[in-house]
């Protein structure tokens, strides 16, 4: 009987061990799993700022807009619910005193500001 008592205790603490191996994997899991959701978090809203940013320089530079950081937000594009759609939302800007209503382009030149015709703003 005492052989059998030992054998059990040897064999929970042996299934003790194994536990506290698994639990502690998970917390490794869950530790690692959140700081990466906390860097790719920061990465796209570097992004989204850096996107917000050429909009505003490539208004000031090409166009002679100042932008504010909301004007130049409701000038950058966004994905639709599709993934393959990308959507350009038209903002009304003044030039000279004449009103604009322009979306913004990425192309190769750089960002551009495009009325709905597909011409581009005057430039300044």
């Amino acid at each position: 009987m005492r052989n059998t008592l030992n054998r059990l205790r040897r064999d929970q603490r042996g299934a003790i061990n194994v536990m506290s191996v698994m639990g502690a994997m998970f917390v490794v899991a869950a530790v690692v799993g959140l700081t990466l959701a906390i860097v790719a978090t920061v990465w796209v809203q570097n992004l989204h700022d850096d996107l917000r940013d050429d909009i505003r320089h490539a208004a000031s530079q090409e166009y002679g807009l100042k932008l504010t950081d909301a004007q130049a937000e409701k000038l950058m594009p966004y994905d639709a619910r599709r993934s393959d759609v990308e959507v350009h939302p038209e903002y009304g800007v003044k030039i000279d005193g004449k009103q604009y209503t322009v979306h913004y382009v990425d192309s190769t030149d750089g960002p551009r500001l495009v009325q709905p015709d597909g011409t581009e703003l005057p430039k300044s």
